[in-house]
């Protein structure tokens, strides 16, 4: 589900359509994989205003607690369908030439670690552009998010014919979970600044059952990319440690274990201890 600009009255007309929890539930999580923070905040305030349904009510709460900010004070980022798997997250009032370019794959929850109106709300628009890209649930980039782009360069090939990096200051590269494999790889395809993996992992290159087809994965070159790569982890975390050092292994780059995190979702963490927006200004810039 993917629509344009979200008004309050245009999510009463969808909340309107569900009778379930279930039905709610579906409505909620597709919004959170695409709203900008702005969107989300007018939305909360409905909560103020107007007689809602408890499940509504319970949505809109969870995201204020979550984020306080995004309410009093949203981000300014506006919402573009660059193609279908690619949506552009700018500031239209703000210059592009002083602003940076950041490139973002999803995991395969089609979001980075948690809904992205609320983690877009800790990067500063002013300063900041930003691309999601995302697959089919449960898809791994890999193996393509449609036939026009079947691998990580087709696609990132297409982002950059698009999106002209060079009209930025500079271009970072981000992947969570699933997309962190990805995340690394664009950087090294677009010569960004810098590519972070947020526990990622090497995917799986088994052939694809109907066709038999093996996914086109990163093969390093004869010269040094120079690329600056860091892999992020729950520092007691083992697997996620020991996916950081194969990737490590096939990339490059260095080891970012972020302390007292024994969890997967990293981001999430440092959400709740205050500390994301911190760690999205030092990991991509």
């Amino acid at each position: 589900m993917m629509v344009d600009e979200l008004t309050p009255a245009g999510y009463l007309t969808l909340m309107a359509k569900c009778r379930t929890q279930n039905e709610f539930n579906r409505l909620h999580i597709g919004l959170e994989t695409f709203l900008a923070p702005r969107e989300l905040a007018d939305i909360v305030r409905l909560a103020d205003s107007a007689s809602l349904p408890p499940p509504a009510v319970a949505w809109l709460e969870k995201a204020r607690q979550a984020s306080p900010a995004l309410v009093d004070a949203p981000q300014s980022f506006r919402r573009r369908a660059v193609f279908t798997a690619a949506t552009l997250y700018s500031d239209p009032e703000a210059a592009t030439r002083g602003k940076r370019l950041a490139v973002m794959f999803k995991g395969i929850a089609r979001r980075l670690m948690m809904p992205t109106p609320i983690f877009l709300q800790h990067i500063d628009a002013q300063h900041w552009d930003v691309v999601l890209l995302s697959t089919t649930q449960g898809a791994s980039f890999v193996r393509g998010v449609d036939s026009t782009h079947r691998d990580v360069p087709s696609l990132v090939h297409h982002v950059a014919s698009v999106i002209d990096p060079a009209q930025y200051k500079g271009v970072t590269t981000f992947g969570t979970s699933g997309g962190g494999y990805a995340g690394a790889w664009a950087a090294i395809l677009m010569g960004a600044q810098r590519g972070v993996s947020v526990s990622g992992a090497p995917p799986r290159t088994s052939p694809e059952p109907t066709t038999g087809r093996r996914p086109v994965v990163y093969q390093p070159g004869g010269e040094p990319h120079g690329v600056d790569l860091r892999f992020v982890f729950g520092a007691g975390h083992a697997h996620d440690r020991q996916s950081a050092l194969l990737l490590r292994e096939i990339f490059g780059g260095e080891l970012w274990p972020v302390p007292d995190v024994a969890v997967h979702n990293v981001l999430w963490k440092l959400l709740e201890r205050g500390q994301l927006a911190d760690f999205l200004n030092q990991a991509l810039s």
